[in-house]
């Protein structure tokens, strides 16, 4: 079948494939169920889990749903390029300052400063060995913090 004959999902799916092939250390993955299907969703969040015991993957979603379904490890939170929160998805779903944020209320700025996001060959050491999936979610991550990245073998 070619290509162009595929679903939006199925294509997808053939671009992970493709990274995947690849051989990369870090799979990193951005808003990979934007405009799927709930069936589409649900399956690619089942490959990303299956990935992840081969092979270290940062995920960005704004998809809580779908942050719930594959979050194994870590979840960040990211606000204009810092870190607003920071843990398992049970503790980030229900912290005060994520839930104003994504609401779009004003953060109060008495509370403590967020950490800043950084990124570094350490920081990425500290994602763990390939069976976990590092999940971030954001609200803006700027062109500073991408380059405080670097550049991934591949980026999907």
């Amino acid at each position: 079948m070619k290509a162009n004959l595929l679903s939006h999902g199925e294509k997808q799916w053939l671009e992970i494939g493709m990274l995947v092939a690849q051989s990369p250390d870090l799979l990193l993955v951005d808003e990979p169920v934007a405009g799927l299907t709930d069936e589409e969703t649900e399956r690619t969040g089942e490959l990303l889990v299956s990935l992840a015991e081969s092979h270290s993957i940062i995920v960005i979603e704004h998809d809580m749903e779908f942050v719930r379904q594959i979050a194994q490890g870590t979840v960040t939170v990211l606000h204009q390029g810092s870190v607003l929160c920071e843990g398992p998805f049970d503790v980030v779903q229900t912290n005060p300052r994520v839930i104003e944020v994504y609401l779009g209320q004003e953060i109060d700025h008495d509370a403590p400063e967020s950490i800043p996001a950084d990124l570094t060959s350490a920081a990425l050491q500290e994602i763990g060995e390939p069976d976990q999936i590092h999940t971030e979610i954001h609200t803006d991550l700027s062109s500073a913090a991408l380059q405080e990245i670097g550049e991934p073998d591949q980026v999907y």
